[in-house]
C-alpha cells in the first residue's frame, strides 16, 4: 500500500477565511434579528402596559412599582420607544443602535421582575434581549454594517 506524495498548498488560498473574500457583512444576519427582536418586543411591551391599565389582578406586577397602572404606562412608553428605534436600527443608523442596547438593556431589567410570575417566557425574553444586545454592539458598526451593501 502506498501513500500519496503531499500536495505543496503553498500557493492556494486559505479557504478559512471565505468569509473575508466575500462582500457580505459578518453578523448582519444576527443585527437583522436584533432589530426584529426590538420590534417584537415593543410589542410584548404594548402588550403588557395595555393589560396593566385595563386589568387590576396582573399576579406580581405590582411589586414593580407598587402601583399597577404605573407600571403599566412604564411599559407602553417603553414599548412605544423601542418600535420607534427599531426601523432605525435595522436601517443601521448609529444612534438608533445604542438607543436599542439601552432600551433592551431596560426590557431585561423589566423582565427580571416577572420572573417569579412567568418564569420561561421572562427566561427567554432576557435571553433574547441579551442575545440582540450582543449583536447590535459586536456587528452593528458602521464599518461591518457598510461591507453589506
Amino acid at each position: 500500500m502506498t501513500i500519496p506524495p503531499a500536495r505543496d498548498t503553498g500557493s492556494e488560498p486559505a479557504r478559512d477565511a471565505g468569509w473575508q473574500q466575500h462582500p457580505k457583512a459578518h453578523g448582519s444576519f444576527l443585527v437583522t434579528t436584533a432589530g426584529c427582536w426590538l420590534g417584537l418586543s415593543a410589542l410584548f411591551n404594548l402588550m403588557y402596559g395595555f393589560g396593566a391599565l385595563v386589568s387590576e389582578h396582573i399576579a406580581h406586577a405590582h411589586y414593580m412599582f407598587g402601583i399597577l397602572h404605573s407600571s403599566g404606562w412604564i411599559s407602553i412608553i417603553l414599548g412605544v420607544l423601542q418600535l420607534a428605534v427599531a426601523g432605525e436600527a435595522l436601517a443601521g443608523d448609529q444612534l438608533a443602535r445604542w438607543l436599542g442596547v439601552a432600551l433592551l438593556a431596560l426590557n431585561a431589567i423589566d423582565q427580571k421582575f416577572f420572573v417569579a410570575t412567568y418564569e420561561l417566557s421572562s427566561a427567554l425574553i432576557i435571553l433574547f434581549d441579551v442575545i440582540a444586545i450582543y449583536a447590535l454592539c459586536r456587528y452593528g458598526s458602521r464599518e461591518n454594517l457598510a461591507r453589506s451593501e
